[in-house]
């Protein structure tokens, strides 16, 4: 959806810097705001994440362990609730009904890059007991600051804090009338996510003129004809892309964006998982001192 008006005069010197691979920013067209992640900021939570780009978006993703019923036809699985808040000091133009549907739009996106059948979770680590009982990944995010490219922040936290969740552990019982389990309430014992390291995140690739950005700002998005929306994961697959906006992609830039897309999200994908192992390091820094380290929610 957009989220306001520019002049003609802004897009044209817009469109003229894509086309001179000098945005406005100084940035060339491949160039991206290097994410600043924090993680384990939110006490009430399983997991979470920020991520900032450019110190202008800002999100913040919490995950909070739930139990609950599976889905019918997936049984032996758990489930993830996605949802997206947009502050409403994150922008001017978010009120009323137009922060509704970008609430909406970014957490299907989300959800959809989180549950695919490409996601890397193993959703069966969240089953207790098969059709009855199972975890629920309650995935909240919240945008405290709108400076575009929303989404890519948005997946990057939630990687991320899918990487600081831990899930209780359960005991399962037999009993006469059935089967029955126990939440274990020892931390040892609560598993850290698996293959979360295996979550794509994904990079877009904004149509502005005859050319294309990466990362596109707020103005930049404003300028944009079309995006392209490409999810990779760490073995380099492509996992799925979706063109959204108005504008029509020539097969020859289509490829030459999707490429870009890719080789940027591979990058970002070694750096992730350098702040996440350094994250775990002082974790098992901290546990080695003696100094308490944050519990899962469900056990405070």
């Amino acid at each position: 959806m957009s989220l306001g008006l520019i002049s003609v005069v802004e897009r044209d010197f817009v469109e003229r810097g894509v086309d001179l691979d000098l945005r406005t920013d100084g940035r060339g067209r491949n160039d991206y705001r290097l994410p600043r992640m924090e993680m384990n900021l939110v006490a009430q939570s399983d997991g979470s994440a920020r991520c900032q780009l450019g110190g202008s978006t800002d999100v913040l993703v919490s995950i909070r362990c739930e139990l609950g019923q599976p889905e019918p036809t997936t049984g032996d699985r758990g489930r993830l609730a996605v949802s997206v808040e947009c502050a409403p000091s994150a922008s001017q133009q978010l009120e009323g009904r137009g922060a509704d549907e970008l609430n909406t739009e970014l957490a299907e996106a989300l959800s959809r890059a989180l549950t695919g059948p490409r996601s890397g979770l193993n959703l069966r680590q969240l089953c207790i007991v098969e059709n009855m009982h199972c975890w629920i990944l309650n995935i909240d995010a919240i945008v405290l600051d709108l400076g575009g490219n929303v989404l890519d922040a948005l997946l990057y936290a939630a990687r991320a804090a899918l990487a600081d969740t831990r899930v209780p552990g359960t005991q399962v019982q037999s009993l006469d009338e059935g089967v029955d389990f126990e939440v274990d309430d020892d931390i040892n014992h609560a598993a850290w996510l698996e293959h979360a390291s295996n979550v794509p995140l994904c990079v877009t690739a904004y149509k502005i003129g005859a050319g294309y950005v990466l990362d596109a700002t707020l103005t930049e998005e404003l300028c944009s004809s079309a995006r392209l929306h490409v999810s990779v994961n760490p073995a380099g697959q492509v996992c799925a892309a979706q063109k959204n906006g108005y504008g029509s992609i020539e097969p020859s830039l289509l490829i030459t964006m999707l490429q870009a897309a890719k080789e940027k999200a591979m990058y970002l994908l070694e750096v992730q998982e350098e702040q996440i192992q350094q994250h775990k390091r002082t974790l098992l820094e901290k546990q080695t001192r003696g100094e308490s380290v944050k519990r899962p929610s469900i056990f405070m």
